[in-house]
């Protein structure tokens, strides 16, 4: 059954920036585990466009928190070239900027440098 997100309190507008690659890992109800990727480079895959969505959002009684989504055409392929098995891994998925990509993030958080964000202490 699935679940409507529950959509957070944006308090700053949003920045597209586009990413090389997205990729996440996970367990079917099968449990195979599958791959889901956006990768501008594939060798395989042709036409995949992943992008990353920036925002910052305020929930109650928390500070303000970076908020990065992940949308743009993608594939599915089953994971088959590992050593330990996926459930064993430390990490499950995977954002990889451009540099131009983080030079635009860093000027969009600088923005917002103030006394409720504290983000000085993120960009010194």
């Amino acid at each position: 059954m699935f679940r409507r997100p529950r959509y957070p309190n944006h308090v700053s507008e949003k920045l597209d920036l586009r990413l090389d690659a997205w990729s996440f890992v996970y367990c079917d109800e099968m449990g195979r585990y599958l791959y889901e990727i956006s990768d501008r480079r594939s060798p395989h895959i042709r036409g995949e466009n992943p992008y990353a969505r920036i925002s910052l959002v305020k929930e109650k009684d928390k500070p303000i928190q970076l908020r990065i989504a992940v949308f743009g055409s993608f594939h599915v392929e089953p994971v088959r070239y590992y050593t330990i098995p996926p459930d064993q891994w430390f990490e499950h998925g995977w954002l990889i900027f451009p540099q131009e990509s983080l030079l635009e993030l860093r000027r969009f958080l600088f923005k917002f440098i103030n006394e409720e964000t504290q983000l000085w202490e993120v960009l010194m």
